[in-house]
């Protein structure tokens, strides 16, 4: 059987992008189909990817 790593990264946010992102987690874990997990993590992960880009 596989095993899952966790894949961990540390980004620095602004403030108003790291509120925005954490929002975004929140509703990511409360999520209950599949179409709302993937669009948060897709909106998260557009925050990290623009952040990344700076």
């Amino acid at each position: 059987m596989a095993k899952w790593r966790k894949k961990r990264i540390k980004v620095e946010l602004p403030p108003e992008d790291y509120e925005k992102a954490n929002q975004y987690i929140k509703r990511l874990k409360e999520a209950d189909s599949l179409v709302e997990l993937n669009y948060y993590y897709n909106k998260v992960a557009k925050i990290i990817e623009k952040s990344q880009d700076v």
